[in-house]
């Protein structure tokens, strides 16, 4: 265990700027990096910067920064940070360690309503560990090692959903364009349910720490659920969304909001649950439509691609699916046998990543980094 470590805030252990230019500025293949509050790297032809910093996302729609480290020429968005280290002699691979252990807390206390904003005030008062330089080298360096390990582990996750996606185009062809010859239904016709929950009473205060669960847009991602910021309710408050209790195989469709369109089965290890108004449940006639066959339709690319001109359509100001616009759904169905053997294979493939998945939610970067940054690694 190292010697106690001293905390300072953000705005003392580094000299902070920002870019200058329109988020827009970006061109195809320029010359420089082009730092955003995306998590993307674009480029640009001119540099404003000849430096080794850390670029902050000062903003986004979910409140979900990002820490990148850059040694060289390159440019930056107006509302990215520029962080150049205050002693030369500090580690920038620790203080990227360091800033990202920081994110949560920089989402939750971040400003804005559509768009979250971190101003430097809350940089002011977000302070880091500043042990001495050998030891940020030092715990940087086992950092890396295990950062690497999570990266491979997510890279697994990556292809496996890669080659479903190949093998779902394989047997069943491009869904939309529909050149198999598959028969073609109205989901509202392969459906036993469908419809989108409410919020409780009182909003986020009502909500508990333990109890039956609430599925909210922000734990459903592409065949992906996350039990990150799942909510939970209390048998009476469960009571009155009783019509829209989420039952075994469900499907989960984002309806509005930046995240609209992402679908995936429910997690069953969480029921009982409920689902609010964002999210709409899709139950299937399994003689007729598998649920996985179902969660990969709905989330091809081609598909998906269909469902988000469906949501921005009109030029709406926020992204939206209709209850009737996800009844007239034109799916494709074709044979149940052929559909089980695609669920065969869905689920070997899953089975072979549950080891990996369960390592990666509580993976061994995550308790090094909370070790590293209270002095006990």
């Amino acid at each position: 265990m190292s010697s106690r470590v001293e905390y300072f805030p953000v705005t003392k252990c580094f000299n902070i700027t920002t870019g200058k230019l329109n988020s827009n500025a970006a061109i195809e293949n320029g010359k420089y990096p082009f730092f955003t509050c995306a998590k993307e790297l674009f480029h640009i032809d001119t540099h404003a910067f000849d430096q080794e910093a850390l670029l902050l996302a000062g903003n986004n729609a979910q409140g979900q920064y990002d820490v990148k480290h850059y040694s060289g020429k390159f440019n930056a968005y107006q509302r990215t940070y520029v962080l150049t280290l205050a002693n030369s002699e500090h580690s920038y691979d620790f203080y990227k360690y360091a800033l990202q252990a920081q994110l949560e807390k920089l989402k939750h206390d971040s400003k804005g309503t559509n768009t979250k904003y971190i101003t430097m005030e809350i940089l002011e008062r977000t302070f880091l560990p500043v042990p001495l330089p050998q030891e940020q080298k030092r715990i940087a360096a086992i950092l890396d090692k295990a950062d690497a390990i999570r990266r491979k582990r997510q890279q697994a996750i990556q292809l496996a959903d890669d080659f479903l996606r190949s093998v779902f185009l394989d047997m069943f062809g491009d869904p939309v364009t529909n050149p198999k010859g598959w028969g073609v239904k109205e989901l509202k016709k392969l459906t036993i349910k469908l419809g989108s929950g409410s919020t409780p009473r009182g909003g986020k205060e009502a909500y508990l720490e333990e109890g039956i669960s609430l599925i909210r847009s922000l734990n459903i991602y592409d065949n992906k659920f996350v039990h990150k910021n799942l909510a939970f309710l209390s048998d009476e408050q469960a009571e009155k969304l009783k019509n829209v209790v989420i039952e075994k195989n469900d499907l989960l469709l984002n309806i509005t909001g930046a995240s609209v369109c992402r679908a995936t089965l429910v997690d069953n290890k969480i029921l009982p649950a409920r689902v609010n108004q964002h999210v709409c449940i899709v139950r299937v006639k399994e003689d007729v439509i598998l649920p996985t066959y179902i969660a990969r339709l709905i989330t091809a690319k081609s598909y998906k691609q269909k469902l988000m001109s469906i949501a921005t359509a009109g030029g709406a100001t926020r992204e939206a699916l209709t209850k009737q616009q996800v009844e007239s759904l034109e799916i494709i169905v074709p044979p149940i046998e052929l559909q089980k053997k695609f669920e065969m294979i869905v689920i070997q493939i899953l089975d072979m990543l549950e080891n990996a998945e369960t390592q990666n939610k509580k993976p061994l970067f995550d308790s090094l980094s909370q070790k590293a940054f209270t002095g006990e690694l």
